[in-house]
């Protein structure tokens, strides 16, 4: 079973929801109930809204998306090139981590530069 996710932002009024069915991640007006806009991206997995509300991330096989809430489109893919099963973003917004079971690793995004870091967490 696939796993779907739905996250909102409350200061922005706005729900995005990780339509892995269909490929895309539609974006919900939470005070009309009401979808306003749909960002295509591939198998998408889970969604991170950065604590503004100006970006929200998406995790999907082996990338991160990061989708602009004003525009409702997407500004850039990380690679990370594994298995990603998990990821956060830091409360000032600095970094995602993003964690991969196959390869017992935790990758950092640095949120300025979209450069990565591994950290070797297991064997």
């Amino acid at each position: 079973m696939q796993r779907q996710e739905l996250h909102s932002h409350q200061m922005e009024k706005k729900a995005y929801f990780a339509n892995t069915y269909n490929n895309n991640i539609p974006v919900i007006d939470t005070a009309k109930n009401k979808s306003t806009a749909t960002v295509p991206i591939d198998y998408p997995k889970g969604i991170a809204v950065n604590p503004a509300g100006t970006k929200v991330y998406v995790m999907n096989e082996q990338n991160v998306s990061v989708i602009n809430t004003t525009t409702n489109t997407m500004i850039g893919t990380v690679p990370i090139g594994h298995t990603l099963s998990d990821f956060a973003i830091t409360p000032d917004e600095t970094k995602v981590y993003v964690v991969d079971h196959d390869a017992d690793s935790v990758f950092v995004i640095d949120t300025a530069t979209n450069n990565v870091t591994e950290i070797p967490v297991g064997e």
